[in-house]
C-alpha cells in the first residue's frame, strides 16, 4: 500500500512539473487557475495511462503471435524457434503495462477530484 501511495505522489508530482513546464515554456495549456493545473495534470496522467494500455502491444516489432503470420516468417524458421519464452515475456509485459496504466488512471483521479472541488467552490 505504501508503494502504491508513493507511486501516486511521484506520478502526480511529475505531471505537475510537466504541466507547469509546458505551460511556461510553450504556453501549451493557457492555464489561468489552479483548477486548470489539476485538470491538465489528470489529462497528462490519463494520456500516459492510455498509451501504456493500448499502444505498447502493437508498437513492438516482433511478438509471439507473429508465428501465425505466414508473411513474417517462413515455415523453416517457425520450426526452429520455440515461442514459449516469447509468449511468457508477452504475458509479463502485458501484466506490467496493465498495472502501470491502472496505477496512472487511479493517480489521475486525485487531481480530477481536486479540479472538480475547486470548480464547485469557485462556482
Amino acid at each position: 500500500m505504501f508503494r502504491f501511495l508513493n507511486f501516486i505522489i511521484i506520478s502526480n508530482a511529475l505531471s505537475y512539473v510537466a504541466v507547469l513546464y509546458l505551460d511556461d515554456k510553450y504556453n501549451a495549456f493557457g492555464i489561468q487557475s489552479l483548477s486548470d493545473v489539476a485538470f491538465f495534470m489528470a489529462l497528462v496522467l490519463w494520456a500516459v495511462a492510455g498509451v501504456l494500455h493500448f499502444l505498447t502491444r502493437s508498437s513492438r516489432s516482433v511478438t509471439a503471435n507473429d508465428a501465425a503470420d505466414p508473411i513474417s516468417m517462413n515455415s523453416k524458421v517457425k520450426s526452429m524457434v520455440d515461442f514459449t519464452a516469447a509468449k511468457k515475456a508477452d504475458a509479463v509485459m502485458n501484466a506490467a503495462n496493465r498495472s502501470w496504466s491502472m496505477g496512472l488512471f487511479v493517480a489521475g483521479l486525485l487531481p480530477m477530484l481536486f479540479c472538480l472541488v475547486l470548480t464547485l467552490i469557485n462556482g
